[in-house]
Order: structure tokens, then sequence, then C-alpha cells
């Protein structure tokens, strides 16, 4: 467990969705997956950067050490397709209420947000906070 994570210092009227420090989305499939891992794996280089990600949502759902949370996530395949990574994000753009403003398991979505780290309980997460999600056609 890492205990000493960077504190993100960000005011959400500041961000510019349109300008982002890394866009997951203009990347080859072999980049995506390299990049989601290297975020997932040294997150701390990644805290405060703006980050535009393209997959398939999905929902978890956790009711431990007094937890009653829907979690959000952005999977993204790898080039073979056998392998996925995933970024939880939470949303900023009005989409709150699980299930009423988020879209099916599998859906196509575009997510941009604000990188960082977190402690729940006695562990350290990572995901994109302040997000703007937009569905896919």
């Amino acid at each position: 467990m890492l205990t000493d994570i960077p504190t993100l210092n960000v005011d959400p009227e500041t961000i510019d969705y349109d300008n982002v420090d890394i866009d997951i989305t203009e990347m080859s499939s072999d980049m995506v997956y390299a990049t989601v891992y290297q975020m997932v794996y040294n997150p701390q280089d990644y805290v405060g950067k703006t980050v535009k990600i393209k997959g398939q949502y999905f929902v978890a759902y956790s009711k431990d050490e007094g937890n009653d949370n829907f979690y959000n996530y952005c999977l993204v395949a790898d080039a073979a397709a056998c392998c996925q990574q995933g970024l939880e994000f939470l949303c900023n753009d009005g989409h709150s209420v699980y299930p009423d403003d988020f879209p099916e398991d599998s859906t196509d979505i575009e997510v941009t947000g604000v990188f960082e780290m977190y402690h729940e309980g006695a562990y350290t997460y990572t995901r994109l906070n302040y997000a703007k999600m937009q569905v896919g056609e």
C-alpha cells in the first residue's frame, strides 16, 4: 500500500477538457494498452494530468468495509483483444445516479478527466476524477 500519495489540487472550473495532457484516443491499440498499464502500475507519474480515453463502459458494485458504492470503468482491449486494462472514473458532468445516468455495460464511451490516486479503506486506487463521459454512437 502506498501511504504517501500525491494530492490532487484542482479547481474543476479550470479544467480544459479540450486540451488534454494524454490523449489515449489518438494512440494505436498497442500504445493504448501500454499507456494504461503504466498509469495503473506507476500512477504517481500521472497525478494531475488530464486524460482522454475511449473504450467500453462497465460498472462494479462493492458493499464491504462500510462501503456501498458503484464504480464506473472505461475498459480498453489490447491489439489482440485478449487482455483489458481499465480506468475507474468519477463523473462531474451530471452523470451521478447509477443506473439512471449511465449506459449499459459494454457501451462505447469516451471519458476525459483528471488522473488521481485516492485511499479507500486500507487500499490505494486510481481514477479519472472530475470526468466528463460521452456515450458513443
